[in-house]
């Protein structure tokens, strides 16, 4: 008899990860839940990507391999949702990983609930040489900072306005709510494409329902670049974000008075944003100094370096 329980194409973009496939098609191979599809979207790699993918998903036929080039994140997500066939999206990045029952039990919640509610779990960081030490965290402090919505309302939009609510590996979403409305990720954003794509299916109408199950998480490696280096790209990338923002929002569907208070709260945070850019720019440096023009452009950072110098003489401190 052919399976008529509801499938979960789960959309992968990777560039130049092979040397995770391996973990990662047996931690897909693994899951409790087996209605799946995995649609791993190569964009433009130039390792052994395609070797690694051929090698452990052979035999697998809900392993999809799809190569593209130059479109980076956002644009692989989208092409990852063209040859999507599933009943609801699950988004993955090709270094992360799921436990075991993730795909089921969240599937089982959804399935209770609305097709515009979507459904978030909870997420555990952890460090490439230290896969069993989990921390809720980025920084692993052992902070727990992800907030637990339920429900779609003022209050709600301003949090998702105000910060990042999740990883995008952790959400279970209907692909016909994204089909009805027509969502995709921004493939002018070099990051928080994620954040926008969320903010837009809030503003879709979609509610947000936090799904909390120790067994039901996403597992995100931490590696690569420096954590001052990468705070300093997520900054600029924010600067591009909420200048989208405030264009995604005013030609949204919901009320005028809700549009006026979301893009002032994204107005004062974009303007706070960019006096901490201008803060921790090391005017010594020339290198820094270039790197803050080029992002900026001249005239926006020294409207901003003046307006930091003028709130530091008022204030007599540094931004916080």
């Amino acid at each position: 008899m052919p399976d008529i329980s509801p499938k979960v194409s789960i959309i992968i973009p990777t560039y130049n990860y092979g040397r995770y496939i391996e973990g990662l098609i047996a931690n897909l191979q693994q899951q409790s839940y087996e209605n799946w599809e995995a649609i791993i979207v190569d964009d433009g790699s130039t390792d052994n990507t395609e070797e690694q993918v051929e090698k452990y998903g052979k035999g697998d036929d809900r392993i999809i391999y799809l190569r593209i080039t130059n479109r980076g994140c956002a644009g692989a997500r989208n092409a990852g949702l063209e040859l999507a066939t599933g009943d609801f999206l699950h988004f993955l990045d090709a270094d992360d990983l799921m436990s075991r029952d993730k795909l089921r039990l969240q599937l089982e919640q959804a399935l209770t609930l609305p097709p515009d509610v979507i459904t978030y779990t909870d997420l555990v960081y952890f460090e490439d040489k230290f896969p069993d030490r989990h921390f809720p965290d980025f920084n692993m402090k052992g902070i727990e900072w992800m907030p637990k919505f339920d429900g779609n309302d003022l209050k709600m939009l301003e949090a998702l306005v105000r910060n990042n609510f999740t990883a995008v590996s952790s959400p279970l979403v209907s692909r016909n709510f994204i089909l009805e409305n027509k969502l995709s990720f921004d493939g002018r954003l070099d990051s928080k494409e994620d954040w926008l794509f969320w903010i837009e299916c809030a503003l879709a109408n979609a509610s947000f329902r936090y799904f909390g199950d120790d067994r039901a998480q996403t597992l995100i490696r931490r590696h690569g670049s420096s954590l001052t280096l990468q705070t300093n790209t997520l900054q600029f990338g924010e600067v591009i974000f909420r200048k989208k923002l405030s264009a995604v929002i005013e030609t949204s569907k919901v009320a005028p008075e809700i549009k006026l208070k979301l893009n002032r709260m994204n107005s004062e945070l974009h303007k706070w944003l960019m006096l901490r850019i201008v803060e921790r720019i090391n005017f010594r440096n020339p290198r820094e100094v270039i790197d803050c023009v080029k992002r900026l452009g001249l005239k926006t950072t020294l409207i901003y370096l003046f307006k930091y110098l003028n709130y530091k003489r008022k204030s007599g401190q540094n931004l916080s």
